[in-house]
């Protein structure tokens, strides 16, 4: 008997991901995805031919795609996945790879790869922020003001972008440690509202805050870690109010994030939520994944339990089980062999 068909595994590489040369990694990426896969790569010259490309997979109805990029990549192509039935095998080739970093997947591009061979996959939990969905965290205030400052620094094309990549949490880090030093009238009042599940009681919280995080997985900032203990698929997110107090105080405990140390608990009051309102005076840039959500005086947030299904790191994915039948698997399911 002859050896049976590989099934197709489209990879959508972000061909400005990173240090720009994605191509080195394509032997070890066809590597991998071949003990399982006929891997089809794409090298996609900006975003939207990614997008393009990953839209015709969805309407192919192809079960498993395969993205390579940083967290911005990642985080518009589950955006347009949306709730179809399509497996994520992702691929950290960017700069931060925060979300990857939180399953086991980073750092470096093995761990990845170990997972693609193996084929265990789980179904995760997703943050939605106005709509628009979150696979890490999203910020208010100086959170936002901060990402999205480095994010302009790490553009492709920039002078800073080879410095931003070197300096890696650091730059994240320097960029709040600034604004909480030395930025006039950086605290804001806002309300919060919460839920702890959808049928349960509203609590509130009013005060004046540096940033609100909004956490369905700890890492952010290219390796800074949040001191939250957040599974992958545990039904809830994170609140974390960053609150007014002496600035030097606060830029002191910035470091600590680099381990996800605890901080005192005078600088950070944290609530469990499934759902989330927030106004905030004055209204705010949002920021999701390190990408720019806009801006927004009142924020709505809910956690979607399970809602996207992802090829799954060492650190967490249950014992596989066998057969995939091509639509989402239950978690601890192995994509196909045959």
């Amino acid at each position: 008997m002859g050896s049976p068909t590989l099934p197709r595994l489209p990879v959508l590489i972000s061909q400005g991901a990173g240090d720009g040369r994605p191509g080195r990694h394509e032997p070890a990426i066809r590597e991998a995805a071949g003990r399982r896969f006929a891997p089809d790569i794409l090298y996609a010259r900006n975003l939207e031919q990614l997008l393009d490309a990953l839209d015709r997979e969805i309407l192919a109805a192809t079960p498993v795609v395969a993205i390579g990029g940083g967290d911005g990549t990642i985080h518009h192509a589950v955006n347009r996945i949306g709730d179809a039935p399509v497996t994520l095998a992702a691929l950290p080739l960017g700069t931060g790879n925060d979300f990857c970093r939180s399953l086991g997947l980073a750092p470096g591009l093995e761990p990845a790869l170990r997972a693609l061979a193996a084929g265990t996959t789980r179904a995760i939990d997703v943050l939605e922020v106005l709509g628009r969905r979150v696979l890490t965290v999203a910020g208010l205030g100086v959170v936002s003001r901060s990402a999205l400052q480095v994010g302009r620094w790490a553009r492709p094309g920039r002078r800073s972008r080879p410095l931003v990549r070197v300096l890696g949490p650091y730059a994240y880090l320097g960029a709040a440690g600034a604004r909480l030093l030395f930025e006039p009238r950086l605290a804001r009042r806002a309300a919060v509202r919460w839920r702890v599940s959808p049928g349960a009681d509203w609590q509130q919280a009013d005060g004046r805050y540096y940033g609100i995080f909004l956490a369905v997985r700890p890492t952010l900032g290219a390796g800074l870690q949040l001191p939250l203990h957040v599974e992958p698929d545990d039904g809830r997110f994170e609140i974390v109010l960053v609150e007014k107090r002496p600035r030097v105080s606060v830029a002191v405990c910035l470091p600590r994030l680099l381990s996800g140390a605890r901080v005192p608990d005078n600088l950070l009051s944290i609530h469990h939520a499934a759902e989330a309102d927030i106004d905030w005076d004055g209204g705010s840039a949002l920021v999701g994944d390190g990408e720019d959500l806009g801006e927004a005086a009142a924020c709505r947030a809910r956690l979607l339990p399970r809602a996207l299904t992802v090829v799954a790191g060492d650190g967490w994915a249950d014992p596989p089980a066998a057969g995939y039948d091509g639509v989402r698997p239950e978690p601890g399911a192995r994509i196909s062999d045959t």
